[in-house]
């Protein structure tokens, strides 16, 4: 997997259209380029390989491989959105890459410990993983994969596309970050740490006598505008149960979802979308240079106890999570990876990092 002639063969290999009409749901796309298509001045540069079985079969020859090589493909059996039937699509991606001599063993793993091995690197060869932003912006679909605090989940960093990823995240002007991000998703395409798949669509079930659910693209629905006709009782059902619910220091969607019911930001995302909203905050403005940002609480806003929300309470929630010499900088796991791939650490030799 060292040598970009086998991933790219991998790439060239696979049908991806066939996995999307086979195995997700009504609506999801074609993944193009690694970040999709909605997210603005993120889809640009050359679309990603079309299958090319031809090509795959010499790549794998001009590497030393005349006759294949064995690979281990992990994954978790529990469904996501992001990937309705893992093993339906495993076993199908098994099949394709034996066309060209690539002979997939597959690691079923357990779902909870699974996130945790792919971040850390653990998990060798090929893996499945997705690219749920925190907000829906290109570097956020990018950065934290590939930019300079991205862990070894994709394996080493390619020193070309993290030195884009950090120049495109201190640029502001959108003309400059799109021809920024145009050679960003190019050297993704040459380089093939990850294969893009899809774009899967946002799908809820609900009875008939549920109201007023309305599906998140970015798995933060909003329990508290349904209802239920006859009943004082909401029950959801999800692939999995959240690993943890220290909030700050979770990854994992299923967690991040109840998240959302029980922790307000100050801004949050329009029911059903991804508009930012005010919701602690009234209003927050950025300076010129974008290095500070003022924001304006909300007046009279109360915790559960009865005390008042002030910037006090503010700081330390940011604190909590961004300073490993703060008592509170515990979590489940206490890597807090999410918010340190974005914002990155203060005093990590306390987290002994």
């Amino acid at each position: 997997m060292n040598d970009v002639r086998v991933r790219q063969a991998i790439a060239q290999a696979l049908d991806r259209q066939r996995i999307v009409d086979l195995f997700y749901p009504s609506g999801t796309t074609l993944a193009t380029h690694v970040p999709p298509c909605v997210i603005d001045g993120a889809c640009v540069g050359e679309a990603w390989y079309a299958q090319d079985l031809v090509t795959a079969r010499a790549l794998l020859t001009e590497a030393g491989y005349p006759n294949g090589i064995d690979l281990t493909l992990s994954l978790r059996e529990t469904p996501r959105a992001f990937l309705p039937d893992p093993v339906a699509v495993a076993t199908d991606i098994q099949a394709q890459l034996a066309a060209v001599g690539i002979r997939v063993t597959l690691d079923v793993q357990e779902a909870g410990g699974y996130i945790g091995k792919l971040l850390s690197g653990e998990l060798r060869g090929a893996s499945f993983s997705a690219a749920l932003p925190d907000y829906p912006e290109a570097w956020n679909s990018l950065g934290i994969d590939f930019g300079s605090t991205s862990g070894p989940a994709h394996g080493d960093q390619y020193p070309r596309l993290v030195a884009l990823l950090d120049e495109a995240q201190r640029e502001s002007d959108p003309a400059a970050r799109e021809a920024l991000f145009t050679q960003i998703n190019n050297e993704i395409r040459t380089q093939v740490p990850v294969v893009p798949i899809a774009n899967g669509a946002s799908l809820i079930v609900t009875r008939a006598e549920v109201r007023g659910l309305v599906a998140s693209p970015v798995a933060m629905e909003r329990f508290s505008a349904v209802s239920v006709e006859g009943s004082n009782t909401f029950t959801w059902l999800q692939g999995g149960e959240p690993a943890g619910l220290y909030c700050m220091d979770e990854e994992d969607r299923e967690a991040v979802r109840i998240c959302a019911q029980v922790m307000e930001g100050l801004y949050g995302y329009a029911v059903g979308g991804t508009a930012a909203e005010p919701r602690l905050a009234t209003e927050c403005v950025a300076s010129a240079d974008g290095l500070v940002v003022e924001c304006a609480l909300r007046r009279d806003v109360r915790f559960h106890n009865g005390a008042r929300l002030d910037a006090g309470d503010v700081l330390d929630s940011f604190a909590a999570a961004w300073d490993c010499t703060h008592p509170l900088h515990v979590g489940r796991t206490g890597n807090f990876r999410g918010w340190s791939w974005i914002m990155g650490t203060l005093n990590a030799d306390a987290c002994g990092e």
